[in-house]
């Protein structure tokens, strides 16, 4: 009950929040709370963290998410937001390449747009054959009953509406899902439209609604929703509980991909078990680096984990001959920053071997 857990989005579902049996704080989707999106940055409020940053929060107390009552805070972030619209161009761009190639595709009769466009048409005919069978059996039903003088009896039946077929629509819908597959959110700001040539084909017209565009990335872009199931902290307590972690994102997910020194990838293992070991000294290696920085910089040496370790692999040892037989281990020649290094490596050395000791 003492122990929170912070960890990112990636890890939340309610099955995690169910058996995790800590306190926590973590990033939430967004996705299915997207009511909170209409929250305006107006209504934001500035926090000042204890690192001396400041961010514009808005508190949720007693929000429910993934089935856990707890407190919510709307975090809202320039760079994200600067990243989410450089994602946003990315994907209009990818649009307008789609646009470009549907306008070809509409140019060609025997493309397969024009090919789902028929058998849309025969599936709407098909349906209005039955509708209006179906109709026409009730009719036969009604006027046997006024003639016979049946009352009616159990549920009334009703005629069913006559389903339209409206070609112009029908095709621009099959030329949204084709222009609009892969990037779906830009439909909100993209106008799309279609005009019959003379030949009987279709030609796309389309244009940006800049001002559409301008109130989606008001809307969406930058905001971040931060949760916890305590339900008395604060939204300072829980912003700097949930960038707290940022030592750890520093610390070993951005140290574990220095190709130099403790990149997990590439791996060249295939087997469960071996990966785990791999893995695992992996792991094991930044924490016994960031033991050593840690020493280090108490000792007036602040170096960053990969640069320590180069320089410290800058000093050698040799073994060097006396006499005919015998042999002793040396160091070389060590120039002043070295030896700085190496005597501070003397006092870490023999902090380990007083632990090893009072270990056994």
């Amino acid at each position: 009950s003492e122990v929170t857990i912070c960890f990112d989005g990636g890890s939340n579902s309610e099955e995690n929040f169910t058996n995790l049996g800590f306190h926590f704080v973590c990033a939430h989707s967004l996705m299915g709370l997207k009511e909170l999106y209409n929250i305006d940055l107006s209504q934001y409020t500035k926090v000042t963290l204890k690192s001396g940053r400041e961010r514009q929060a808005y508190l949720l107390p007693s929000l429910t998410f993934s089935g856990v009552l707890g407190t919510g805070v709307l975090v809202f972030s320039e760079a994200l937001r600067e990243g989410q619209i450089a994602q946003l161009r990315r994907d209009v761009a990818s649009v307008q390449e789609s646009i470009d190639e549907v306008q070809k595709r509409l140019s060609n009769k025997r493309s397969s747009l024009y090919t789902q466009h028929r058998k849309r048409k025969e599936t709407v005919r098909h349906a209005q054959r039955d509708v209006e069978e179906y109709n026409a059996n009730l009719d036969k039903e009604e006027e046997a009953r006024r003639k016979t003088g049946m009352s009616k009896r159990g549920k009334v039946k009703k005629h069913k509406p006559l389903p339209v077929w409206d070609p112009d629509q029908e095709m621009l819908k099959i030329v949204q899902t084709a222009i609009f597959n892969k990037h779906k959110y830009c439909a909100e700001f993209f106008k799309v439209a279609l005009n019959r040539s003379d030949d009987e084909t279709y030609v796309l017209d389309w244009a940006i609604d800049e001002t559409a565009q301008a109130t989606y990335i008001s809307k969406y872009d930058g905001k971040k929703l931060i949760v916890t199931d305590h339900t008395d902290w604060t939204m300072e307590d829980i912003l700097n509980e949930y960038t707290d972690q940022e030592c750890i994102e520093n610390g070993i997910f951005r140290t574990s991909k220095d190709v130099d020194h403790f990149a997990i990838r590439p791996q060249y293992h295939w087997t469960d078990q071996k990966i785990r070991v791999h893995v695992f000294l992996c792991l094991t290696a930044i924490t016994i680096a960031e033991a050593m920085r840690t020493h280090f910089a108490n000792h007036g040496v602040a170096l960053p984990k990969a640069a320590l370790l180069d320089r410290l692999n800058e000093i050698r040892e040799g073994w060097v001959f006396v006499g005919d037989k015998k042999v002793k281990r040396s160091l070389e020649r060590l120039d002043q920053a070295h030896q700085e290094l190496w005597d501070v490596a003397e006092t870490l050395k023999a902090g380990l071997q007083l632990k090893t000791t009072d270990l056994a």
